[in-house]
This record gives C-alpha cells, sequence and structure tokens, in this order.
C-alpha cells in the first residue's frame, strides 16, 4: 500500500516546493513607484497637465441579427469617426464573445483625459446607432505613466 502513495506524496513535494519558488521569485519582484529608473535621454516624457487615461472600445463586428458588418462599412466608420474625432489611437482585430456566441471585433485603444470621455461616449454611441448593436463595451484605467521611446538624433 504504501509503494502507490510514494509517487502521489513525490508529486505533492514537488509542487509545494514549485509555490515557494513562486511566492519568493514574487516577493522579489516589487517595483518601489517612488524611486523610478533612469531615465534614458531618448526618452521624453509626456507633461501632464491634466490626468491621462487609458481608454478600450470594444466594436462588435456582427449586427444584433447576427448580419457581419463589412470591412468596408468599419473601414467607412474609422476614418470618417475615429480618425475625426480622436487625434490618435491603436486599433487591433480581436475575437469576442457575446451571449455565448463568438464574433470578431475590433479594439481601439487611446490615451487621452477624462474630459474626452464626452466624445468616447459619442463614438460609441454612433457606432451603437449605425450598426445595430445591443452595446459597446468601454474600459477606462488611470495612466501612472507616459513615455516616447525616440530615436537619438545622433547622424
Amino acid at each position: 500500500m504504501l509503494a502507490h502513495f510514494c509517487p502521489f506524496v513525490s508529486i505533492r513535494r514537488v509542487l509545494l516546493l514549485c509555490l515557494v519558488v513562486i511566492v519568493n521569485l514574487a516577493c522579489g519582484c516589487s517595483f518601489d513607484a517612488s524611486n523610478p529608473p533612469s531615465v534614458d535621454s531618448s526618452i521624453a516624457s509626456v507633461p501632464s497637465e491634466s490626468p491621462h487615461i487609458v481608454v478600450h472600445i470594444y466594436f462588435g463586428l456582427s449586427e444584433q441579427g447576427g448580419t457581419p458588418i463589412l470591412e468596408s462599412q468599419w473601414l467607412e466608420f474609422e476614418t470618417q469617426v475615429l480618425a475625426e474625432k480622436f487625434d490618435g489611437f491603436t486599433l487591433y482585430d480581436a475575437k469576442g464573445y457575446f451571449n455565448g456566441k463568438s464574433e470578431g471585433s475590433k479594439v481601439v485603444v487611446l490615451v487621452t483625459n477624462e474630459e474626452d470621455l464626452l466624445t468616447v461616449r459619442q463614438v460609441s454611441e454612433i457606432y451603437r446607432h449605425r450598426f445595430n448593436q445591443h452595446s459597446v463595451m468601454v474600459t477606462v484605467s488611470s495612466l501612472q505613466q507616459w513615455l516616447f521611446i525616440e530615436a537619438d538624433n545622433q547622424n
């Protein structure tokens, strides 16, 4: 009987050892926000007149009835609404789920300030109405630091 339990005990000890190692590594990997790393001359920090936030807007690519939104329709929205309303943003393709069903989606990420949240809401409402969407998800996160990593100006 003891022979049957020995492999289990060995696995248990290995798992316990792994847990101890992970906890020790996590404790050693802390970041002191009051003492940021030194900034190289090629990194430009953006001045902060008002607190900046990161906004993610999730646009589903299927209408409520399941009709797919065509790439040409999305491109029109992207150029005529998004590019007109926001100075800059990042856009990527994603796969999302709504009501248990998979659908393609587009995610727009932008760094802005809280005053622009009204524009985010307006853009989301335009999309929701134009493409018969149940909803458009928006997440907002605070931004601790904002940097541009630039090339050195040496020739």
